[in-house]
């Protein structure tokens, strides 16, 4: 059976005018939506970038609490000293009279004062000691109630010590 010929003109007829209709719609679709496609992309690459962000952030901020991890912050220890030597024996008269913990030279990696000195102020400015390895720092930080002359805290970063208030208050 063949298909009269008016049947395939009007067919092809109305095949090319649907046609035309797709296109029309495919263009007025594509303006429509474009902005939004635009925008979703946009959105992806943001998220994306803050997962990056955050993952390299919270590495940092690892990274710097293991470089803090063995450091004590003394304060209350009077600026006598004329060198970090002497500012090491001080400390460890402090530690030893207090708590009854000795402290070997070879048990501390460096020790510091930190700030600017204040000629106008009579407060010493507080000591930063780092120890070797954090077990002589945690038997102090543990015994550190029973100070008398000197407080002493552990050493974070300002980062840490904001996100440790805002959990308290």
């Amino acid at each position: 059976m063949e298909v009269p010929t008016e049947v395939v003109i009007l067919f092809e007829l109305e095949y090319f005018s649907l046609s035309r209709y797709m296109n029309e719609y495919a263009i007025v679709f594509r303006a429509l939506f474009q902005p939004i496609v635009d925008k979703f992309s946009q959105l992806q690459m943001a998220r994306i970038h803050f997962f990056v962000m955050s993952s390299t952030e919270k590495e940092i901020e690892s990274l710097k609490r293991a470089g803090r991890s063995n450091n004590i912050v003394v304060f209350g220890i009077e600026e006598k000293e004329k060198s970090t030597i002497e500012l090491l024996r001080e400390l460890k008269e402090n530690i030893k009279q207090d708590l009854n913990i000795d402290i070997v030279n070879n048990e501390v990696n460096k020790i510091h004062r930190i700030g600017k000195k204040d000629p106008e102020s009579n407060k010493p400015r507080p000591v930063i000691c780092s120890f070797v390895n954090n077990w002589k720092k945690n038997e102090i930080i543990k015994s550190k109630k029973n100070l008398k002359n000197i407080y002493i805290v552990e050493d974070y970063s300002k980062e840490a010590l904001k996100k440790k208030t805002n959990k308290v208050g």
